[in-house]
């Protein structure tokens, strides 16, 4: 399957013990929400707070969902630190740039740790 970003050819990953798709060229990711959501849950791998991960990643102009070749719509994602993100309306894949993964965990992350402690102990 070919990238929607810059053509190269899509290669199977494991990210934080989910099976993704992900650029070689581009680092761009293409996972279905179920998997993203496992990856938001999951701490395997240490991402820096201290930097933005998407300053050479995010494209704002149309993309083609390499799945079934129709244009991916613009869409929110996350009820903690939203970002703009692709997603095809027919098959439901959701294309990531580079960096863009990385955020949406540690935003989650980050929203999990200060939620937990405004709890106190239990």
């Amino acid at each position: 399957m070919q990238c929607p970003s810059c053509r190269g050819q899509l290669e199977t990953i494991k990210y934080e013990r989910v099976e993704i798709l992900q650029c070689p060229l581009c680092s761009g990711t293409l996972l279905d929400e179920p998997s993203l959501n496992k990856i938001e849950k999951t701490r395997g791998r240490f991402i820096s707070r201290n930097q933005s991960h998407t300053v050479t990643g995010h494209y704002d102009g149309p993309r083609t969902c390499p799945s079934c070749d129709i244009t991916m719509e613009k869409v929110k994602y996350g009820k903690y630190s939203p970002k703009t993100i692709d997603r095809c309306p027919q098959c439901d894949v959701i294309w990531l740039d580079k960096g863009e993964l990385e955020d949406i965990q540690v935003a989650y992350e980050m929203f999990d740790e200060n939620t937990n402690k405004t709890k106190g102990p239990q």
